[in-house]
């Protein structure tokens, strides 16, 4: 490139800086995620921009959906941009070989109601978007959920009902 061109390309360049908040546990405690956000509030107050919250969702095919819907609610209400930052999720602390097939089931339908749910609840623009945390279940070694089916594929790639769940629930975006 020409010195020319490189200032161009240099002048178009804009940096965009937005900043999150990122916690886990808001689904599972409404109390936390309430104090999460009165801390926003608090620190926003003091100078600090926040432009959105994250949440970890790091769930079982059996959290309760009540809670769920609450977070989001609560999440939607501060008209801040709103991320799943991290979403994987377990069947019950099960491990991977007990796994039945009506629990696979009922893992795709969770996945599947979590992020419906998300573009349901959360306005388009405060949509920021969903991170599944994991895309393959856990290795019996890992250190994070040890030999649990929290992904989409398994160890062996194997597409499981979950990304079925997942697909479901994007495509009727």
């Amino acid at each position: 490139m020409s010195n020319r061109s490189n200032k161009l390309v240099s002048s178009l360049l804009i940096f965009i800086d937005i900043h999150f908040i990122n916690d886990y546990n808001l689904e599972y405690d409404l109390a936390k995620c309430r104090g999460l956000i009165d801390y926003v509030s608090y620190i926003e107050k003091n100078g600090v921009k926040v432009d959105g919250i994250g949440t970890q969702m790091h769930i079982n095919s059996n959290w309760d959906r009540s809670k769920i819907d609450e977070m989001f609610r609560l999440l939607a209400a501060t008209g801040k941009l709103i991320k799943v930052s991290e979403l994987d999720m377990g069947i019950a602390g099960k491990k991977t070989p007990v796994i039945t097939a009506a629990e696979y089931a009922e893992q795709k339908d969770m996945y599947k109601y979590v992020i419906e749910k998300y573009f349901e609840i959360i306005p388009k623009a405060q949509q920021y978007g969903i991170c599944i945390w994991s895309p393959l279940d856990s290795p019996a070694n890992s250190s994070w959920r040890a030999g649990e089916p929290i992904g989409l594929w398994s160890e062996g790639f194997v597409r499981k009902p979950a990304y079925v769940g997942v697909v479901d629930a994007l495509s009727k975006k």
